[in-house]
């Protein structure tokens, strides 16, 4: 659309705040170029820069030409193509590849079959954070709306997702997000409506995960004495053969295959709370703060893309330390600019305009509450700091919260 359209206009002018803003984001990675040729970063980093921007202006036309409301829904039909089968291959390595009683750790286990077609593969946070996304409008709708077998099979699906993942930083937006939604927007209705959808949206998700589990349990002790017995074969027949970690594939083995990791009872000590640090909350995200900021010698230009790799070797983990380590001070007020003015428009549309929650206002409302997501993510992820899946829906859900807005002035 974009691309092939006959109106030839320039993809910026200066008439309204988004535009306003693509100026930014486009000063903002531009800002992350003399990093690059300036220090030993690698050049080929660049791609970051080149596919990034090309987003910014596509959206910044599309903006002009009305076709945003289309590029948010070609940005959900390919985020659920992507989460459908990245999800039911992380099903199918649940029920029968692993020991795991939560979806933590899929990578790169569960999806060893698509290597051929990318490495690049999604890790459960970032399968959680594509569930997020997804449900946002499903639940809006579900409010809206009475829940139907077209509605509750993929929220079904989805919720479990986000639950089993345990992504702490997905799980705490889902509730505030729902309880939130609650009692702004049903606190009027009579008490059965207001406890059919509580049960809907956070009781029925963690009834069905667990339902999941157990059933998973159920296969799997039924099946112990066969497994156990093929593994016990495999171990006795060929030394190469070895025991491993829970959450490690071993390399001679076909890589599905797994064992436990010291004698046949530890068959059955797997948890149902992911493993965390012991020393680390934060999982170490707070030392690498630390250490982008201790290490960087350019605080004023920064690194270029990907700065942070190029400074500890990891990823930062905040969108506002990446920025540092990229662009240095610079990028970093350009992208506080930014955030400043999401967080103000969105409480302005929602809690001063009081937009109306009904099926008009479904894809304004949950454009607003997928930038509060991808804003709030943000603060333990890059996200939307550079080119990603974060980075193209929320360009294109400030520009809906950007058009709803100057519609309200213009009528």
């Amino acid at each position: 659309f974009n691309l092939f359209n006959r109106k030839k206009h320039l993809p910026i002018n200066y008439k309204n705040n988004f535009n306003l803003i693509i100026l930014i984001f486009l000063v903002y990675f531009i800002s992350q170029i003399p990093g690059l040729i300036f220090t030993n970063n690698n050049i080929l980093n660049s791609y970051y820069l080149l596919v990034s921007l090309m987003s910014i202006l596509l959206v910044s036309k599309s903006f002009k030409e009305n076709f945003t409301i289309i590029n948010y829904q070609i940005s959900l039909i390919v985020l659920s193509l992507l989460t459908l089968i990245y999800g039911l291959a992380t099903y199918k390595w649940f029920f029968f590849d692993t020991i795991n009683l939560n979806f933590y750790g899929t990578f790169p286990s569960a999806y060893i079959y698509m290597n051929e077609f990318s490495s690049n593969v999604i890790r459960s946070s970032g399968l959680a954070r594509s569930s997020m996304i997804l449900i946002i409008p499903l639940i809006l709708w579900i409010l809206i709306n009475k829940i139907n077998q077209y509605s509750l099979i993929p929220f079904l699906f989805l919720s479990s997702i986000i639950y089993l993942t345990q992504s702490r930083v997905v799980i705490f937006f889902y509730v505030i997000f729902v309880i939130f939604l609650i009692i702004f927007y049903l606190r009027n209705k009579n008490i059965k409506h207001i406890i059919s959808k509580i049960f809907i949206l956070l009781l029925l998700p963690i009834i069905f995960s667990n339902l999941v589990i157990f059933s998973k349990e159920t296969i799997r002790t039924i099946n112990f004495d066969k497994i156990y017995k093929s593994f016990k074969y495999k171990i006795a027949q060929d030394s190469k053969y070895k025991q491993l970690n829970h959450y490690h594939v071993a390399p001679d083995l076909n890589p599905h295959i797994y064992i436990p990791s010291s004698g046949e009872h530890k068959f059955y000590v797997e948890k149902l709370v992911r493993p965390l640090e012991a020393q680390s909350f934060s999982s170490n995200r707070v030392n690498y703060w630390k250490d982008v900021i201790s290490n960087s010698k350019r605080p004023f230009f920064g690194y270029g893309v990907l700065g942070d790799r190029f400074l500890i070797n990891k990823n930062s983990s905040n969108a506002f330390i990446y920025s540092y380590a990229s662009g240095g001070i610079v990028s970093v007020l350009l992208i506080t600019i930014i955030f400043a003015r999401y967080i103000f428009l969105n409480i302005k549309l929602i809690l001063i305009d009081k937009i109306v929650l009904n099926n008009n206002n479904l894809i304004t409302l949950s454009s607003i509450f997928t930038t509060s997501f991808l804003m709030y993510r943000s603060l333990v992820e890059v996200g939307i700091a550079v080119f990603s899946i974060d980075f193209v829906v929320f360009l294109t859900c400030l520009a809906i919260c950007e058009k709803s807005i100057s519609q309200k002035y213009n009528n």
